[in-house]
């Protein structure tokens, strides 16, 4: 790593904490703007609650602090480890965010995976057939791919093999009540994901082969790759080693802002399946007003896709030998 790359680097993470501390101000401002507080959905609750008992705790969470004190102490009681408490789950809100991340992660890898084992290939072949049959019939499913909304695309799922056909389960993360174990647990859990699975790996595969497609045929075009040729370099070379990592450039960073949200969660497809994931968790905190919790998440999220952002352009160095960081 050369000394303007870890300038580059260093500079960028500052940026990257700047930003991040910037937007969880802003992020905090917003939810005190929804109406009612904590102590407020408490008394609606519980009608013995007196005035004098609503001031005292009000005192004592530090709701009568003006907005800007009260962001410093919730953002260093979260520095230190205290990431509160969950008021709609009476848990910790790193119990209850640590099973629904790991369980965003393994919809959402699986579904990553999947579309860039298809997409990638498909946009790659697509693109060295251009005109052809099979180009226009791959145009036409990604588009297609990419126009359906997912709560159509969702729903879909769910009447045709859900209802109708009865291979899958509806909704859920696993089966209710069931004691698995080993391969049992782990089948069962295959079960519940397949779906939630296939609707995020439709569209995000529909991008990856039109962005693979598009900056494959660029690529193909160039004084490089024609050099290449008329010197006489087998053409699976010529493919994979000069053009295809040249293609890749763009596609770098599709994939990255894909990855930041590997814990962040897709909320309309966990939602609509009852997946238990953070994205489902994120809505329902917004609704519920579990305002713990979903700063947190808004945090996560928001930290994942800037060091995403700045993992693509590092590796841009990397694919592109002519990017200097200069």
């Amino acid at each position: 790593m050369t000394k303007y790359m870890r300038t580059y680097i260093l500079r960028r993470l500052i940026q990257t904490v700047v930003v991040i501390f910037l937007l969880s101000f802003v992020s905090y401002y917003l939810m005190n703007l929804m109406p009612g507080d904590p102590i407020d959905i408490m008394i609606m609750s519980n009608p013995r609650m007196t005035p004098e008992d609503a001031d005292r705790l009000k005192k004592l969470y530090g709701f009568d602090k003006p907005i800007h004190v009260r962001y410093w102490i919730w953002l260093t009681t979260t520095l230190s480890g205290d990431l509160g408490y969950s008021r709609t789950y009476r848990v910790p809100v790193g119990e209850i965010l640590g099973r629904r991340l790991l369980n965003t992660f393994y919809l959402s890898t699986s579904a990553l995976l999947l579309s860039l084992a298809i997409g990638i290939p498909i946009g790659i072949f697509s693109a060295l057939r251009k005109g052809s049959s099979f180009d226009y019939a791959v145009n036409l499913f990604a588009f297609a791919g990419i126009s359906i909304p997912s709560f159509f695309l969702g729903i879909l799922l769910l009447i045709v093999f859900a209802i109708w056909l009865k291979w899958f389960p509806a909704g859920g993360t696993q089966t209710v009540g069931a004691n698995l174990t080993g391969f049992a647990a782990f089948a069962d859990r295959v079960k519940f994901i397949i779906l939630p699975m296939c609707s995020l790996t439709a569209q995000q595969m529909a991008q990856y082969v039109r962005y693979m497609r598009s900056s494959m045929v660029e690529t193909m075009h160039f004084d490089f790759i024609r050099t290449a040729r008329a010197k006489g370099l087998p053409r699976r070379r010529v493919l994979f080693v000069h053009a295809l990592r040249n293609a890749l450039i763009p596609v770098v960073t599709i994939v990255a802002l894909s990855i930041s949200f590997l814990f962040s969660g897709a909320i309309i497809t966990e939602t609509l399946f009852a997946y238990q994931g953070a994205g489902k968790l994120v809505y329902d905190s917004i609704i519920a007003n579990d305002f713990n919790v979903a700063m947190v998440s808004f945090n996560i999220t928001v930290g994942m896709v800037l060091i995403m952002n700045l993992i693509a352009d590092i590796l841009y160095a990397y694919l592109d030998p002519r990017i200097s960081y200069k």
